[in-house]
């Protein structure tokens, strides 16, 4: 049985919602777990939507971003880091 602390948690929030629907998608292809979720006011001061993700690698979110997407936050109990986010805009 896995137990929770062999898993990586991140946050991916969105330029745009198709966004989400669209690595929503591509994640349940590829066989891992996430759950939309409103995103904490600690990280957004925007109501938004967010996409709770478990990676079993710590590295594993770098394969998933890319277009529409915002930013990342490693999620760790009730710390959150941002770890990667779109600088082109």
């Amino acid at each position: 049985m896995f137990h929770n602390y062999l898993f990586h948690n991140y946050l991916f929030l969105f330029h745009v919602q198709h966004g989400l629907k669209k690595l929503k998608i591509r994640l349940q292809e590829d066989s891992v777990a996430s759950s939309v979720i409103d995103a904490p006011r600690k990280i957004t001061t925007e109501c938004e939507t967010a996409l709770a993700v478990q990676f079993s690698a710590e590295q594993d979110y770098l394969n998933y971003t890319g277009e529409n997407i915002r930013e990342v936050w490693q999620v760790n109990g009730t710390d959150y880091q941002r770890v990667w986010a779109d600088e082109t805009v």
